[in-house]
């Protein structure tokens, strides 16, 4: 149903009227330049998977932690360098066997890497400075979904986090916290504007072979695609031990540390 509200990874129906948030909205710029250093370093990415450094993103807070926020802020940094660096690899004069085969799991044999491209410009562009706000509120009662959306009923770009974007690696395979941004973020774009079709890698997969066109329109498609090319260019895999976030020890689902939040 298109009502606006696109639920990310939805296990249970949910209340599809928008909220305004209560009072306690605060807003904080991402300077990615500054933080470029410390994530990259942290990360074990290297020089050369330093984050975006070109402008700035505002996003505003409802309902956030300190430390909600900077999960938020980090994912949304990254997901620029991701963004960067698989457009910069899909755009080089080579082209690579192990990215044709990404592509074509994800996306369909027919999809060509311009027109992935394409969709690239746009979520890069959806993190200009001079687009709007990124409104960023938090549901940690939520145990059921990573993210929704509700970009089509404000002007700014309305995404809410559940217990479940706070538990997921930042990065490293499928249905981290920077592919979730990814994910909510073809949502809202003008140009993309992708739907929820199918989640599971299987469902997923099967839309890539069959139906191309449609794998393109669905959000969880663009965002393994990304995760994938991003994690092979930086040996980001699951298992490293640099991803493990030490809040939120052990396997599926990891326990909440609320005193964390």
């Amino acid at each position: 149903m298109d009502d606006g509200l696109s639920a990310a990874r939805a296990v249970r129906p949910l209340q599809r009227t928008p909220r305004s948030g209560p009072p306690g909205r605060g807003f904080i710029r991402l300077a990615c330049r500054n933080a470029a250093g410390s994530l990259a370093l942290t990360l074990g990415l290297g020089a050369g998977a330093a984050l975006a450094e070109d402008g700035v993103v505002k996003l505003e807070f409802v309902n956030c932690t300190p430390q909600m926020e900077r999960d938020i802020t980090e994912a949304v940094a990254l997901a620029a360098t991701a963004i960067d660096q698989v457009a910069a690899r899909l755009s080089s004069d080579k082209e690579h066997p192990a990215d044709v085969a990404a592509i074509a799991r994800w996306l369909g044999e027919r999809t060509s890497r311009f027109d992935i491209l394409k969709d690239l410009k746009y979520l890069a562009a959806r993190l200009d400075p001079d687009q709007l706000p990124i409104v960023a509120e938090c549901r940690p009662e939520d145990h059921n979904v990573f993210a929704w959306t509700y970009s089509a009923m404000t002007g700014e770009g309305y995404i809410s986090f559940g217990m479940p974007f706070f538990q997921a690696p930042l990065v490293g395979g499928p249905d981290t916290r920077m592919g979730t941004v990814i994910h909510e973020l073809s949502h809202m774009v003008p140009g993309i504007a992708t739907e929820d079709y199918f989640y599971a890698d299987h469902q997923i997969q099967g839309l890539a072979r069959i139906f191309p066109d449609a794998a393109r329109d669905n959000a969880q498609n663009i965002e393994y695609l990304v995760e994938e090319i991003f994690d092979r260019l930086n040996g980001t895999t699951p298992g490293v031990k640099f991803i493990a976030r030490s809040a939120y020890p052990g396997a599926h689902p990891p326990p909440v540390d609320r005193n964390r939040y």
